[in-house]
C-alpha cells in the first residue's frame, strides 16, 4: 500500500478542523498536531463501528508501527481517534493530525484493505494527499477543471503552498488519488521514511543497510528495506522469490499468485507477494515484456494485485504497475532488475519474457 505523504506547513491560521479527507492548514505551530510521544490513541465505537472492519484497520497499524517509531495505543487519553462506520457513506475518511477529544475516522466495508486503512491512519498522524502537494504540477499534466468540482471534491485536489517534502514525489504513495500505478493500496517505502523523518525516529546503531535501506526504529537490528529487497541488512532477496540470469536469447518465467476468494467481491486484508530478480552481466540492459494469463479482476489503478519492474534510478520510487492487458515492455538498467507481484483476489498468473541487450 501505499503512502508517500507530505507534512503541510503553511503559514496563517490554525484551519478549522476537518471531517473529510481533505488538507489540514497549519500555522508556524504545526509541532502540536503531532501525537506526543509518537503515540495514536484511539477506540472502537461500539455503537458505530462495523466490528467486521476492525482486521484492516488493525493490520494497517501493524504496518506502521513496524516500521516507523509511532505506536497505538487504546489507554485513555485526552485527544483519542473514534473508530466508527457511517452507513450513509461509501467513502472513509480521517481527521488531520492530532486535533480534539474523539476525532472521527470513519471506516466502511467500500475500503476493506489494510492499505485503505493505512491511507486513513496515515492523515490521522498529519499528512495529506501526495498529489495536492505544492511541487505536483512538475509531476502530473492535472487536466481536471476545479471549478467544476463540489466544494468537497475541489478540496481533494487543490495545491496547498508552503510545506515540508520530506521525499521526492512518488507516484505510488498511498496517499495519491489517481490511476494504475498511482494509490495502489500499497503503503511505499517513502511513506515509512515520511513519517519515520517527520516524528524524527531514528536508531542509534552501527548497522550498515545496503540498497538504500536505512534502519528500522522499530527494530534497530534491522533495517527498512525498498520492496524486492530482504534480509536484516537489505543485502539479499525479499521472499518468496526467485533469481534468474537473463541471457541474449529471450527466456520466459511464470508467476503465479493465488489469493483465493474467487467470485465474490471478498478479499483479503493484505497482500500476498512474490518476487523476481533478473540479472544480467556487467552494462547490459535487461528488455522485459509482461504476458498476463489469468486475473481475476481487472481493477483500474491496480488495486487488487498486479505486476510492477523496478525500472527507475532510485528504486525506492514506485515504478509503472501493470494488471490489464497485455504486452507491457521495459528496459531497465539495473542488475538485478526486480520484478514485484502482489494480489489479494483469486489465480493471477504472469508470464515475464526477458532477455539482455547485446
Amino acid at each position: 500500500m501505499i503512502l508517500l505523504l507530505l507534512l503541510l506547513c503553511v503559514q496563517g491560521n490554525i484551519a478549522r478542523i476537518i471531517e473529510k479527507r481533505q488538507v489540514f492548514q497549519r500555522g508556524p505551530d504545526h509541532e502540536q498536531f503531532k501525537w506526543p510521544n509518537n503515540t495514536v490513541h484511539y477506540y472502537f465505537d461500539d455503537n458505530l463501528f462495523d466490528q467486521s472492519m476492525s482486521e484492516a484497520v488493525l493490520r494497517a497499524m501493524e504496518l506502521i508501527s513496524t516500521h516507523t517509531c509511532i505506536k497505538f495505543s487504546t489507554e485513555p487519553s485526552d485527544v483519542m481517534i473514534r473508530m466508527e462506520s457511517d452507513p450513509t457513506q461509501n467513502f472513509c475518511y480521517a481527521e488531520i493530525g492530532h486535533v480534539r477529544p474523539h476525532q472521527k475516522f470513519s471506516f466502511v466495508s467500500a475500503c476493506y484493505s489494510s492499505g485503505a486503512a493505512a491511507h486513513e491512519l496515515i492523515h490521522s498522524l498529519g499528512f495529506i494527499h501526495t498529489h495536492q502537494r505544492s511541487d505536483r504540477d512538475q509531476y502530473l499534466d492535472f487536466k481536471m477543471n476545479l471549478e467544476d468540482m463540489t466544494p468537497d471534491m475541489r478540496d481533494q485536489y487543490k495545491i496547498y503552498e508552503g510545506q515540508t517534502l520530506y521525499v521526492p514525489y512518488d507516484y505510488g504513495s498511498k496517499n495519491i488519488r489517481m490511476t494504475d500505478t498511482m494509490g495502489t493500496e500499497m503503503l511505499a517505502f517513502y511513506d515509512y521514511l515520511m513519517i519515520n523523518k517527520y516524528y524524527e525516529c531514528s536508531c542509534d546503531t552501527d548497522l550498515k543497510c545496503q540498497n538504500n535501506g536505512y534502519p528500522n526504529p522499530a527494530n534497530c537490528s534491522q533495517c527498512n528495506c525498498p520492496y524486492g529487497y530482504g534480509g536484516d541488512d537489505c543485502s539479499r532477496r525479499a521472499e518468496p522469490g526467485q533469481t534468474v540470469m537473463a541471457t541474449l536469447e529471450p527466456q520466459t518465467v511464470t508467476i503465479k499468485l493465488d489469493a483465493g476468494f474467487r467470485n465474490g467481491d471478498e478479499r483479503q486484508v493484505d497482500f500476498i507477494y512474490s518476487y523476481l530478480w533478473i540479472e544480467a552481466p556487467a552494462n547490459k540492459s535487461i528488455v522485459t515484456r509482461i504476458e498476463l494469463v489469468s486475473k481475476e479482476k481487472c481493477v483500474p489503478g491496480c488495486s487488487r494485485g498486479g505486476l510492477e519492474i523496478k525500472i527507475n534510478d532510485d528504486d525506492r520510487l514506485t515504478s509503472r504497475r501493470f494488471c490489464c492487458g497485455t504486452g507491457q515492455f521495459d528496459r531497465s538498467f539495473h542488475s538485478p532488475t526486480i520484478v514485484m507481484a502482489y494480489n489479494s483476489v483469486g489465480l493471477d498468473e504472469y508470464i515475464i519474457h526477458y532477455r539482455h541487450d547485446p
